[in-house]
């Protein structure tokens, strides 16, 4: 019974011990004068954010935060001038820190702000302004199921699908930007392509790109295969499309070399293309093409018809396997290799240069149209 007496005891004491004599009243405290203005941080979106969707319009989520050394009074959200939102001092729970996150509709092509006011009992106010803006949908090509522009992004225009780059910088273009890459830091790009774009049965693959010639060994030539833009193919030691500068090619005499894999595996080579010259250190236009209906090859260089060949199968393409595009190597150069029949070869090296304007159609272009292509994209 002790252990129960000294509890009665222990609670009497603390009762009786609550008395006006020993606890101070609940009083005000003078927060002092209101010296400093509001702040107020828009966390989303951020500054020259460029939306892009499939969509005329879409909507933006704003998320923002505000404070004040003393109180909260009033806020208010605005879209390019239109307030979409208010708050009043009821909002304020915390009534010197408020944070809220809203979405917004109709927003359409072109420049757009969004700025939040605040302001404190005392009057005092503080706006903050961001600009963003919504790129037009980009309108294809007849036929074009991929365009990579490479304006500080792997990004294809037509899906809105990213690709992943390795060691990557971006550098002035044909047109905007263009894909930077450098082989001491074996640089490359990958892309995941859609079906529509590894479905084709006829094709045509357009892009720009301006290589340098590096030879670390003083051998006369490049180090190694330098791998431009390829489709890669998961179970064989080629792709189902590669297109690279062989070894040997010099600024003199650059050798092209394209190999095209149909159903995994039949083959064909184009491997005429020995002597062009003019290829390093200025932007090119290189063009492949398919035709089914004819099974012929054609390869443009600045919009003149360079080589030809005829598939070794015979009507429409069929590309199994599918795995990445890769841009600046060959599938098995990248890390790890997009193949499993091999890995890092000694004698593949990795494109230094830039690449622009990356196209692809489910159409074999005319010579008329790989002219005009030409004529139209090339720099001015």
């Amino acid at each position: 019974m002790k252990p129960l007496k000294f509890i009665y005891i222990a609670i009497f004491s603390i009762v009786f011990s609550c008395d006006d004599g020993y606890i101070d009243d609940i009083s005000r405290v003078d927060p002092g004068p209101d010296e400093e203005n509001p702040t107020v941080n828009i966390i989303r979106p951020g500054e020259g954010l460029v939306i892009r969707v499939l969509e005329e319009t879409t909507s933006i989520t704003i998320e923002f935060e505000i404070s004040d050394d003393i109180r909260l009074n009033d806020a208010t959200v605005s879209v390019d001038g239109s307030v979409i939102a208010t708050y009043g001092s009821e909002d304020f729970i915390d009534y010197r820190n408020f944070n809220d996150v809203i979405t917004h509709d109709g927003i359409d092509n072109g420049e757009h702000t969004v700025s939040v006011t605040a302001t404190d009992e005392s009057g005092k106010s503080t706006t903050s302004t961001v600009n963003f803006s919504k790129a037009e949908p980009y309108q294809p090509m007849d036929g074009e199921v991929l365009y990579i522009p490479f304006d500080g992004e792997v990004l294809d225009l037509i899906t809105l699908n990213s690709g992943e780059g390795s060691n990557i910088s971006f550098a002035d273009g044909v047109a905007g930007q263009a894909l930077s890459l450098n082989v001491a830091r074996q640089a490359y790009a990958i892309f995941e392509a859609s079906d529509n774009v590894i479905g084709v049965e006829n094709f045509t693959l357009s892009f720009w790109v301006r290589p340098e010639f590096v030879d670390s060994d003083n051998s006369g030539g490049i180090d190694g295969v330098l791998g431009l833009v390829n489709f890669s193919n998961i179970e064989r030691f080629w792709g189902n499309f590669d297109f690279f500068v062989e070894n040997g090619s010099n600024p003199d005499a650059t050798r092209i070399r394209l190999h095209i894999t149909h159903n995994s595996a039949d083959e064909t080579w184009i491997t005429d293309v020995n002597d062009l010259a003019g290829f390093f250190g200025e932007w090119s236009h290189q063009v492949v093409t398919y035709d089914a209906s004819t099974s012929i090859f054609n390869y443009y260089v600045d919009g003149v018809l360079t080589t030809t060949a005829t598939s070794s199968w015979g009507g429409p393409l069929n590309f199994e396997n599918a795995g990445p595009m890769v841009f600046g190597a060959v599938q098995f150069q990248t890390d790890p290799s997009l193949t499993s029949a091999t890995g890092n070869q000694p004698w593949a090296s990795y494109l230094t240069g830039e690449l622009d304007e990356v196209r692809f159609f489910n159409r074999a272009f005319t010579q008329e149209e790989v002219t005009t292509l030409y004529e139209n994209e090339r720099p001015q």
